[in-house]
């Protein structure tokens, strides 16, 4: 840990001197204190101004190889404490700039003494290009000089003034940037207004990929604190999932997800303590707005995910309503293995597939049993009960109303918990009014939630209010782009809505991009027939079998409208009586008989079979207002009847 070798004995830039032999830091002469390692990091820095000093370098030359799981923590504390004695900031930085992700750069004018007691000017080196910090200017081309250094240089003469302008005009060596980030610091304001963030996963830095969701679940979770800020556009978790293992800049990131600018850090847990590192990054230009480290109680988890969100708004610079600013304040300790149970159970529900739900109610049950009084798990647990389809509406209400409505009596301001209900709302009580007034209300607590605004276009198709139901999809889109479910529902509501060109597009082009995933192909193979492209969905209909035979449920099960419509009556005959054989050993929803009955012209069985869906409210019941299968059906006074039974709006 030697300090460089390189300097001569005394330096001087702005107020301050150093004198290398006695280590000791002067400002107008007093001496003001700073600690050995950041005075070591100074002088580094120092030893080559206007150079990039990578993060790297810093920590092989100056941080033990045993320490290396506390570099990142190391690190920042010490460069915010060369900050603090220097009076410097890292918004407007006039001596130390971070280039994120990269290292530090001293960028004021440093006065150098030599040996022999001449004074002379140390050389400012051009900074890297980006991305390439080997790279310099040929031999005999002008440095680029800090902006201070310009200024008064051009000041000298009347004639300057020309030059002023060109430089400016041209933004050479960033003139205009830097001039206008200073002007803009002097004022208060921004650099760029900051309207749109993403928090990439955090990194898992525990040493044990078994904690993996644990970082997944603190990403999830500043996901959700910055989504209650409506001024801000946050990008939803599956779609940053995708930059899990990425070396993509930081720049190039922000432009595909359309951000302003992004959240980044690492989680390392450790029995009780919870170490996390935050940086925060304007993308464009690329700028360091704000970092920080934080060490915690796991028991505080909450509290700190409270934390960095505030300070990313405050450094964002985003007014908050008084409801906003109560709604990230508000947060307990909570009991660690209620906690990680939650995010275990939370992860198991994401995979969406009944394999993993009975998994996901072991570990919501589990954090329940830990921390009765944490609401989340409540929360979950009746989103998982509202979405299983393996078992009747006797089965599912009871315990699905109940897990939403402790969710509310413990925490009325959570949003999954409001969405929940309205879930319950639709699913079970054909409460059409109530549910939406409950996911209004979830959007208003999280304007972000993506889940939330995706659902209350679910909500609007089902009411056949198609214009606002597309245009929430393409909302929950924007702030979710890379999900799968938003994109599959725009395409199905186009379908719902008659405009089956753009249907098909749609889902087409999602295809291309999740050939793997199952609803794509079942919402292309009913468009194609509702187009009467028969062939086309027969053809689809084959490989959708081969391609997820392993559901518990036969997958022909979902096409027998279509395998019926498309002329196959054989096969749809045969279809329908391994059904009512499947539903004596398992549960399986009436509706899947009466449309394809529908899909033979057999309207009297078709109606026979609804009505038992009526019976049990079984789950595809809620389509009856729009749902194509039925067409045929919608003159019959019996299914008119059903329809105002089931409390449709008119």
């Amino acid at each position: 840990m030697d300090k460089p070798r390189s300097l001569p004995t005394k330096v001087r830039f702005g107020k301050f001197e150093i004198d290398t032999r006695s280590e000791e830091i002067r400002k107008n002469g007093r001496k003001v204190r700073l600690p050995d390692q950041p005075f070591r990091i100074l002088l580094l820095l120092l030893e080559r101004p206007g150079d990039v000093v990578t993060r790297e370098e810093l920590r092989l030359k100056l941080w033990p190889a045993d320490t290396f799981v506390d570099f990142d923590h190391g690190l920042n504390n010490a460069i915010s404490k060369i900050r603090e004695v220097l009076g410097d900031s890292a918004d407007t930085p006039r001596f130390v700039e971070t280039l994120p992700r990269r290292g530090y750069r001293f960028i004021a004018p440093v006065d150098v003494e030599a040996h022999g007691g001449a004074p002379a000017v140390a050389p400012v080196s051009p900074p890297a290009v980006d991305g390439e910090a080997g790279l310099r200017p040929a031999a005999g081309r002008v440095a680029r000089l800090p902006l201070q250094r310009w200024i008064a240089a051009i000041a000298t003469g009347g004639a300057a003034i020309a030059i002023v302008v060109i430089l400016l005009a041209l933004n050479l060596g960033g003139l205009r940037d830097r001039l206008a980030a200073i002007v803009g610091a002097k004022h208060a304001a921004p650099f760029t207004k900051i309207q749109s963030i993403a928090v990439l996963p955090l990194k898992n830095l525990s040493g044990d990929s078994a904690q993996e969701y644990f970082a997944d679940g603190m990403t999830d979770a500043l996901i959700t604190e910055l989504g209650k800020i409506d001024a801000l556009r946050v990008i939803s978790l599956q779609s940053v999932l995708r930059y899990k293992q990425t070396n993509k800049p930081l720049p190039e990131i922000a432009h595909e997800l359309k951000v302003d600018a992004l959240v980044e850090g690492s989680v390392v847990r450790s029995g009780e303590l919870l170490r996390v590192n935050v940086q925060f990054v304007q993308a464009e230009p690329e700028r360091h707005l704000w970092s920080d480290s934080f060490v915690r109680n796991t028991s505080d988890v909450l509290r700190l995910q409270s934390e960095i969100a505030a300070a990313v708004t405050q450094a964002a610079q985003v007014a908050l309503t008084p409801e906003q600013r109560s709604l990230l304040l508000r947060s307990k300790p909570v009991n660690p293995g209620a906690y990680q149970a939650w995010l275990r159970g939370r992860q198991m529900y994401s995979r969406f597939d009944d394999e993993w739900f009975d998994e996901a109610v072991e570990y919501l049950e589990q954090a329940i049993r830990l921390d009765p009084t944490y609401a989340p798990p409540y929360a979950t647990l009746a989103e998982v009960y509202c979405t299983d389809m393996r078992y009747s509406y006797h089965d599912l209400y009871q315990r699905a109303t109940w897990a939403a409505g402790k969710a509310l009596e413990l925490d009325d301001t959570l949003a999954d918990a409001h969405a929940a209900q309205a879930y319950i709302n639709l699913r079970f009580r054909w409460n059409w009014t109530g549910a939406e007034q409950e996911i209004k209300r979830a959007i208003e607590l999280n304007p972000n939630s993506a889940e939330a605004i995706e659902m209350y276009g679910y909500y609007l198709t089902l009411m056949g209010r198609f214009d606002e139901a597309i245009a929430s999809y393409r909302r929950a889109i924007d702030l979710d782009p890379l999900n799968f479910l938003p994109n599959e529902r725009l395409g199905w509501a186009y379908t719902i809505a008659h405009r089956d060109d753009e249907a098909i597009a749609q889902l087409r082009e999602l295809a291309r991009r999740e050939p793997a995933m199952f609803m794509t192909s079942y919402s292309l193979i009913r468009v194609y027939a509702f187009k009467k492209m028969y062939r086309e969905a027969m053809e689809a209909v084959r490989k959708s079998e081969r391609k997820i035979d392993a559901r518990a449920q036969p997958a022909k099960f979902d096409y027998g409208w279509v395998i019926a419509a498309s002329g196959n009556r054989r096969e749809a005959e045969q279809l329908i009586q391994e059904m009512i054989n499947y539903s004596k050993r398992h549960y399986l929803d009436p509706s899947f008989i009466a449309f394809t009955y529908a899909g033979l012209g057999e309207n009297n069985k078709a109606i026979e079979w609804l009505e038992r869906g009526y019976q049990q409210r079984a789950r595809f019941m809620i389509y009856l207002k729009v749902i194509r299968d039925v067409d045929n059906l919608r003159s019959d006074a019996r299914f008119q009847d059903l329809l105002l039974r089931m409390n449709f709006p008119r």
